[in-house]
């Protein structure tokens, strides 16, 4: 199931986004929610339920081909698809009782996420700042 977030409050992120070619702009959206996504990993890992561990290890992210609409990536957080039997652990069947890990990793940190976010974003704007201008032949002060 996916989930959809708003966010408030990062008009200045927005315009600094808008400098940068699209191309450019979806790079570091997509590198700020694999970081956010990673908050969610580390959290849902800590919440399976463990037997072998293979299901512990077979948590990842993922960055999906989404829809081309400027300001938009889609990543999602799962389990691999060699340990599909996660799913059963989160819902439940008719002989298993729901025992949910990633719903509760995402709830219980949203600023956690936000902060991994902001913080990558803050990175990768530099990143990509400074491969512009070693494209361009400036040199940077630092």
């Amino acid at each position: 199931m996916a989930e959809k977030f708003k966010t408030q409050g990062l008009s200045e992120l927005k315009k600094a986004l808008k400098q940068f070619p699209e191309n450019v702009e979806r790079r570091i959206l997509r590198s700020m929610a694999m970081a956010g996504a990673q908050v969610v990993v580390k959290k849902a890992r800590n919440n399976v339920p463990v037997d072998s561990g293979g299901l512990k290890k077979g948590i990842i992210r993922r960055s999906k081909k989404g829809p081309k609409a400027p300001g938009r990536v889609v990543v999602s957080v799962g389990p691999r698809s060699d340990v599909f039997y996660g799913m059963y652990f989160e819902f439940g069947t008719s002989k298993i009782p729901a025992d949910p890990w990633l719903r509760p990793a995402l709830d219980s940190s949203p600023a956690e996420i936000m902060e991994a976010m902001r913080l990558r974003g803050l990175k990768r704007i530099d990143k990509e700042i400074e491969k512009a201008a070693q494209k361009a032949g400036v040199k940077r002060l630092k």
